[in-house]
């Protein structure tokens, strides 16, 4: 932070603080896609289709 930095009507913050919010919305975005393909990965490996098998059995049962 410069001696002169009010004075410019804190432009350079709100750009900076703009910068932040894009590189946290791009973060989370990555992070989501990320998620999803494990998700795909464990549905489609034999752990997960055991567990939507026990899954649809509970409901099964319940219903």
């Amino acid at each position: 932070m410069g001696c002169f930095d009010c004075f410019d009507g804190g432009a350079a913050r709100e750009q900076r603080l703009e910068e932040e919010r894009l590189a946290s919305e791009q973060a989370r975005a990555k992070a989501a896609e990320a998620a999803q393909k494990r998700q795909e990965q464990f549905e489609k490996s034999a752990a997960g289709r055991a567990a939507k098998a026990q899954i649809v059995d509970f409901c099964e049962t319940v219903s």
